[in-house]
């Protein structure tokens, strides 16, 4: 009798261990501290240079009528750029680029967080495809959205 009621109480004790040490686990992994998005191991670069493009109004490419209004600026590989391509005839270029990026999106597409950052990588990509190369590198490091609206 004084066998069982002892192996009764060891299994007790280790069930209440497991049950401890698991509880800790799932509150550490679920409510501890944040852990980062992104890898923090590497170097932070400073933000570029910024040059603002204006306000743009497009025509998306679904049937019922659909527009998305958004105010675009990109960040520059370096400060320079931004004296170089602010000539009239860069701005033109780079605002019908972004136009014609914007034309092919549907109106679902572009209403979640994931359809627009596509959209700026896209519109990225094709400004580097038409502006020349700077020191060997990529002249825009990204296009951000200072606003942005669908209707």
């Amino acid at each position: 009798m004084m066998k069982r009621f002892l192996f009764i109480i060891i299994i007790g004790v280790v069930c209440l261990i497991l049950g401890i040490g698991g509880g800790v686990f799932l509150g550490m992994k679920f409510f501890g501290s944040p852990q980062p998005i992104h890898d923090t191991s590497g170097d932070f670069s400073k933000p570029g240079a910024i040059l603002n493009l204006g306000d743009f109004t497009v025509n998306l490419a679904d049937k019922e009528p659909h527009i998305a209004r958004f105010n675009l600026a990109l960040e520059l590989a370096d400060p320079t750029l931004v004296t170089e391509f602010s000539d009239q005839g860069w701005i033109s270029k780079m605002k019908n680029e972004v136009i014609l990026t914007c034309k092919d999106r549907y109106y679902d597409d572009l209403r979640t967080a994931d359809g627009v950052m596509a959209l700026a990588q896209d519109i990225t990509k094709r400004l580097n495809a038409i502006l020349p190369a700077f020191k060997g590198g990529l002249p825009v490091r990204s296009a951000l959205f200072q606003e942005f609206i669908l209707q």
